[in-house]
């Protein structure tokens, strides 16, 4: 869809701001200070159809957005009843990610996701982190199974 609106646009450089635009709104969204978590939520969205995008202009959009859904996942002190469907749809991201990453992408998943989930499920402080911790690898073995196996090795 997003980029159907390149169509529209006079130039790759309007198109990459309109997309900058859009990943500046998901990112404000996602780093609300509300306590109303469906704006989170909202972000995640815009997150997760930015996955796919391809700008010519900023290449490394997806690392970004790769660091912001991970930055989501960071609860410490966040009820899990409050927190649970922001946990899921990040995650849920986080797979659609790991099932479109490239060998490099790969790789850091594997460095970081997998190793951070791992370490969130013996967390006996917070509710969250061990949740997120399997839903994550849950949605990475599911959308991706080499990044959790071959980690695994």
């Amino acid at each position: 869809m997003l980029e159907d609106q390149s169509q529209g646009a006079a130039s790759q450089v309007e198109f990459s701001n309109l997309l900058t635009k859009l990943l500046q709104s998901g990112i404000d969204m996602t780093n609300s200070d509300s306590k109303d978590v469906r704006l989170k939520e909202a972000g995640v969205i815009v997150l997760d159809c930015m996955i796919e995008v391809t700008d010519e202009l900023y290449p490394d959009r997806r690392h970004l957005v790769l660091n912001h859904l991970k930055r989501v996942l960071l609860f410490d002190k966040t009820p899990l009843e409050v927190c649970s469907n922001l946990i899921r749809s990040t995650a849920s991201s986080l797979g659609h990610f790991a099932r479109i990453a490239n060998s490099a992408e790969i790789e850091l998943l594997q460095d970081d996701l997998v190793v951070n989930a791992c370490t969130w499920l013996g967390e006996t402080k917070s509710e969250c982190h061990r949740f997120a911790g399997v839903v994550l690898l849950t949605q990475l073995a599911i959308n991706s199974p080499n990044i959790v196996h071959n980690k695994r090795k």
